[in-house]
């Protein structure tokens, strides 16, 4: 067939970003880089690009079916190298970085991109940080679902989408998003804003830092914050505060009770969070604090049974289970709700390790 017969129909073909028209419906490697003016052709390597599938090399005499691939990449090279990307093998020249594996893999912007690692953590592929493949083996790259990280009052949720709503977010975070909460979103830089549960907050913006939560209730459409029952001692209250725990007191009948709403639970639990409940007696810190109640009841994902937590204590009107863990000593001068989430912590984990 002649290449040069005008009669026929031009065809288009991308090589390096560059629209190429060949009146060949059927060229040669060496017509394409000839048309792209890669020459002298023996010098350069031809890469195709198909819709569907990973790239491969084409050789300098090889006829090029265009219908499998219309674009092409062309370098000045002795040779070519090899990637991994989602488990198929992709034909490259020295070096990638994010656009590139994008580009060549089809990755859309909602997947993240990864270079794994044998012995080290694997490292995200972003902004302009390229990685070599002419190295010893092969580089190995995989995507995934992007996520989004939000700090709701000290619990680290994840989101698959870079926005999310208030209500969304508490639920994920396990705390009620109907309670009446007060709920300030903190940013970086930026004067505090009260949110509602419909409010959509996006991820994506700059210095977010965590959503802040705070007891309140509902009157006359404004939100009132709903004071503590009764005070813990300034270092307990301190503490409680900078470990962003979302805590209050209670009193329920006769009984004084700390509740944390977002106590995080280590793996191994079906649940992710709960809340503790602990009695403070109204001598403490004289009296010692003995004990803690979990809601909901915690379960293993080994099935296998918590000892000593069959009891169930009403709190609130909400079911409680109870931990019976005593402590040997106790001393007024040392211990506190502090050295007393620190059985809960050591009580939690031990039935997980």
């Amino acid at each position: 067939m002649n290449s040069l017969d005008s009669s026929l129909p031009t065809v288009q073909v991308i090589v390096n970003g560059n629209s190429i028209h060949l009146k060949d419906q059927s060229p040669t490697v060496e017509q394409i880089l000839h048309a792209a003016q890669c020459r002298p052709s023996i010098e350069y390597v031809l890469i195709a690009k198909p819709e569907i599938g990973p790239t491969y090399e084409l050789g300098l005499e090889e006829v090029v079916n265009l219908a499998d691939a219309s674009k092409f990449y062309a370098r000045k090279a002795d040779s070519i190298s090899y990637f991994i990307l989602n488990d198929e093998r992709y034909a490259w020249f020295d070096s990638i970085d994010e656009g590139l594996l994008r580009e060549l893999g089809n990755i859309e912007d909602s997947q993240s991109l990864w270079f794994e690692q044998q012995d080290e953590a694997d490292i995200e592929v972003n902004g302009d940080k390229s990685f070599s493949l002419s190295s010893k083996g092969i580089e190995r790259f995989y995507s995934k679902a992007q996520q989004w990280v939000l700090d709701v009052h000290g619990v680290k949720i994840t989101s698959n989408t870079p926005q999310i709503s208030v209500r969304e977010a508490l639920s994920k975070a396990g705390v009620d998003p109907d309670q009446g909460w007060i709920i300030i979103l903190k940013v970086k830089d930026l004067p505090k804003a009260q949110l509602s549960l419909n409010d959509i907050i996006d991820l994506t913006r700059p210095g977010i830092e965590r959503l802040r939560l705070t007891p309140g209730a509902i009157n006359n459409g404004e939100a009132q914050i709903v004071p503590n029952a009764f005070t813990l001692l300034a270092k307990d209250e301190a503490f409680l505060t900078e470990s962003s725990y979302l805590w209050r007191t209670i009193i329920d009948g006769s009984k004084r009770w700390l509740i944390i709403e977002n106590y995080t639970l280590p793996t191994g639990y079906v649940q992710s969070s709960c809340a503790i409940a602990i009695e403070i007696p109204a001598t403490y810190p004289t009296s010692q604090l003995d004990m803690f109640y979990c809601h909901p009841n915690l379960s293993l994902l080994s099935k296998q049974t918590i000892p000593q937590t069959q009891v169930i204590q009403t709190i609130e009107g909400k079911p409680y289970q109870r931990w019976s863990r005593h402590r040997s000593n106790w001393s007024p001068m040392k211990d506190s709700v502090i050295s007393q989430l620190g059985v809960v912590e050591e009580s939690i984990i031990r039935e997980v390790v």
